[in-house]
């Protein structure tokens, strides 16, 4: 029987544990990946939500501008343009472009129209399809199916002209509207980025979804992110206001043509102020929707969570940008798409991309955070 007292008796010692390797910026990004993955349906159905009031707001407009910019056709010529060609058929008398402008600006001025189209008939051969038309500098078309040529450009343009002017009366109208609704449309926004930044805690702690609850949360707390908003734009923006007034001073009691090398000095500085201040409040908002708490709690969490990590956040701030704008790039202007296509993907792209850094950035924050905890 084995001895129970024998040293090599003792309980098993756990297995020493391996440090485990803290993440970085390729393992962050892929998680940020992931969630989005898993709740990309959620990000798509909240964007809709958010942005269904502007679009019912385009959309009446449009309708409202395209109602009042009915086409009226004009009793004035038409004019379409299209390239030279030269008449076909082997046994066409040929007549050079100066003689058919001759007869066409003699005619005008007699004013017999019918005469000029049947000497142009006469002159000119036309082919079967008849395809070939001569045109001259004024832009007349002269051939077979002239009248039809000129019938449809006179549509095309008017076409056109409608829905050019629906645009601009759309723009006109929307222009107005944020005139006038500037304040409420400005509060609304404010709403909608704090919900997005809502979802993308709840969506990386794989918490339970409920957009309503979400966009209600939101309106609750659209104050204390104003009140947020307004601290960190004092905190970050006192320098630069600091430096406008004491040029301002400089330049009212005469010593503006002196302050040139100043004002590049305080611009200078603030500019670094900026930059080495910035990554200590850029995660207020995820704080702030994380803890459910007031503004100031909300941004001295920030500052606690980017202490010590100023070269993180600005490396993985910056690789990020990178990566978009690469990204961007490729789908722009390497890819053989038309313009238009090009533009839509972009767009598509941007969107994508602005729900990638939401929770690519409250990662970081939570990975800051974390690192901070366990060093106490």
């Amino acid at each position: 029987m084995e001895n129970l007292n024998s040293p090599n008796s003792g309980p098993a010692q756990p297995a020493p544990q391996q440090p485990q390797e803290k993440p970085g910026f390729i393992m962050l990004l892929k998680a940020s990946f992931q969630v989005f993955t898993k709740n990309w349906t959620h990000f798509l159905r909240l964007t809709l939500i958010l942005a269904l009031p502007f679009i019912l707001i385009g959309g009446l407009l449009f309708m409202v501008a395209g109602s009042k910019a009915a086409p009226k056709v004009p009793g004035a010529e038409p004019i379409v343009s299209e390239t030279i060609e030269e008449s076909a058929g082997a046994d066409a008398e040929e007549r050079t472009i100066g003689d058919i402008i001759e007869t066409i600006e003699a005619s005008q001025e007699e004013g017999v129209v019918e005469a000029t189209e049947k000497s142009l008939e006469e002159d000119l051969a036309i082919d079967d399809l008849g395809e070939s038309r001569l045109i001259d500098e004024a832009g007349l078309v002269v051939g077979d199916d002239s009248i039809d040529a000129m019938e449809l450009g006179v549509n095309t343009s008017i076409s056109k002209s409608a829905f050019l002017t629906g645009i601009l009366a759309m723009m006109a109208g929307m222009m107005v509207i944020l005139a006038i609704l500037a304040i409420p449309l400005m509060l609304y926004y404010l709403m909608a980025i704090l919900a997005m930044v809502r979802l993308a805690v709840l969506a990386s702690q794989n918490q339970e979804i409920h957009l309503g609850e979400i966009i209600k949360w939101s309106f609750t707390k659209l104050f204390s992110y104003i009140w947020l908003s307004i601290i960190i734009g004092f905190y970050l923006g006192w320098p630069f206001m600091a430096t406008v007034v004491l040029l301002g001073v400089f330049q009212a009691i005469g010593l503006g043509n002196s302050t040139t090398i100043l004002s590049f000095i305080m611009g200078a500085a603030a500019l670094i102020y900026f930059i080495v201040v910035f990554p200590r409040v850029m995660f207020a908002q995820y704080a702030l929707a994380e803890l459910s708490t007031t503004a100031k709690e909300a941004f001295s969490a920030s500052v606690s969570a980017a202490k010590g990590h100023w070269g993180k956040i600005v490396g993985y701030v910056l690789l990020f940008g990178i990566l978009t704008a690469v990204a961007s790039g490729i789908v722009t202007y390497s890819l053989k798409w038309t313009h238009e296509v090009g533009y839509i993907l972009n767009t598509l792209l941007s969107i994508f991309f602005s729900y990638i850094s939401v929770i690519f950035y409250y990662g970081l924050y939570s990975l800051c955070k974390i690192e901070n905890e366990s060093k106490t």
